[in-house]
């Protein structure tokens, strides 16, 4: 940390420099030239004699001489070597007030956007974290450990919002196998935001999973009842689709499971995705006697299940959102929950051509061919949330033909959840 702001004042040091060098040198400035002189005194000798002749004191053949000296006289002074005069610009008690000032400001400006967006805290608080490796070879805990996890208490009392946060405490205590302090901290993590936050499906999905991992692995029936309360506000949170997948192997529904699975895969990390979810796929498609997904899906008709949709938005509904909502886009069975072709856009994209293909089906087995004729909904979600909530804006339309359907389908978001 220390050598952090070494650099930091160095930086500020040498832009200083360009501050202050230019006015200690103080350069020369003011060049003045011989010949402009000269031209000056012809200039002014000519009046005179000009004046002299008008007067009468001269007649005309001496003010002709006389004339005709001085403009020789000129030519013989411009044909010399040229000199340059210079003068040194004087440096008085403003400008030295002004560069403090600018320098004063460039100093306070530089420390102020440091401390506001460096977070030389949170650094400093990730420097303290011990890896993985480290913790397995200690059998106490370190001091250090110790302190960082104090450090991080203290910032949630004054950042209870800070999401990040929760889950770096609450995994500081999983390392150190502090596994009940670790689901204590998820339920004060929950406290803090509400049901309609966007972020609280996806703490309470890592929620349910610190209590499947806590109980040994095992769907108790506190993590089955989380599973589908987390499920029915966001049917795609990734941890509660792998703990229902899980659940659903368990008990001997292989088919399920992939198709939970691969839900998951829809908003799950790059790394679940292939070092776990892609892993369990295979093994319970191998268990069904299957090699790949493709094969559980191939259906020579489905290059013929395509829908067109030129989506767009009335004005002025577009005025009552915000260009960073999200639009969720979704044919699915009439009467049904479960969408066969699914898109995810923000408002910002409107209008937009959207094409639906079994491309877009969450799960393998339930894709968009397998259905002759869909409804088709188009919902902003002013939560951020998959579930249809008061206040939000959506169009519908219903017995959209699937297979070769040429036509394009038309939607305007025109209508409020109620």
């Amino acid at each position: 940390m220390t050598m952090l702001w070494i650099c930091l004042a160095s930086l500020v040091f040498i832009a200083g420099l360009f501050l202050w060098v230019p006015l200690i040198l103080r350069p020369k400035t003011n060049v003045v030239f011989n010949q402009q002189t000269n031209v000056e005194i012809f200039k002014a000798r000519l009046e005179e004699l000009e004046q002299e002749y008008s007067q009468g004191v001269l007649n005309a053949e001496g003010f002709e001489q006389l004339k005709l000296e001085l403009e020789q006289s000129l030519l013989t002074d411009v044909d010399t070597e040229v000199i340059a005069i210079t003068e040194t610009t004087e440096v008085n008690a403003q400008h030295w007030l002004v560069i403090s000032i600018v320098t004063f400001m460039l100093v306070a400006i530089s420390l102020g956007l440091y401390l506001q967006l460096g977070r030389s805290a949170d650094y400093q608080l990730s420097l303290s974290l011990p890896t993985q490796e480290q913790l397995a070879t200690q059998t106490e805990v370190p001091p250090s450990f110790q302190k960082v996890i104090k450090a991080l208490e203290q910032k949630l009392s004054e950042t209870p919002q800070d999401l990040e946060k929760w889950f770096l405490l609450a995994n500081s205590y999983s390392a150190i196998n502090e596994h009940q302090k670790s689901l204590q901290v998820y339920k004060r993590a929950l406290e803090q935001f509400t049901p309609e936050n966007e972020n609280y499906p996806v703490l309470k999905g890592v929620y349910a999973q610190a209590l499947f991992q806590a109980a040994g692995e095992i769907i108790t029936p506190e993590v089955a009842g989380l599973i589908k309360e987390i499920l029915v506000v966001d049917p795609l949170e990734s941890s509660a689709l792998i703990l229902a997948g899980i659940q659903a192997f368990t008990t001997g529904n292989i088919p399920k499971a992939i198709e939970y699975w691969q839900q998951a895969k829809i908003n799950a990390n790059e790394q679940v995705k292939t070092e776990f979810l892609e892993a369990v796929i295979k093994q319970a498609q191998a268990s069904l006697g299957v090699e790949t997904t493709a094969d559980i899906s191939a259906d020579d008709s489905s290059n013929l299940a395509k829908i067109t949709l030129n989506l767009s938005i009335d004005p002025s509904i577009r005025a009552k959102t915000s260009a960073e909502q999200w639009i969720f886009v979704f044919a699915r069975l009439a009467g049904e929950r479960m969408p066969l072709a699914a898109k995810k856009i923000q408002v910002k994209d409107l209008p937009l051509t959207i094409v639906l293909d079994d491309s877009l089906s969450p799960m393998p087995t339930a894709k968009l061919s397998s259905a002759t004729k869909v409804d088709i909904t188009a919902r902003i979600s002013l939560s951020g949330n998959v579930r249809a909530q008061s206040g939000d804006f959506f169009t519908t339309v219903t017995n959209v033909t699937v297979k070769n359907n040429l036509q394009s389908v038309e939607m305007l978001i025109n209508q409020q959840v109620k």
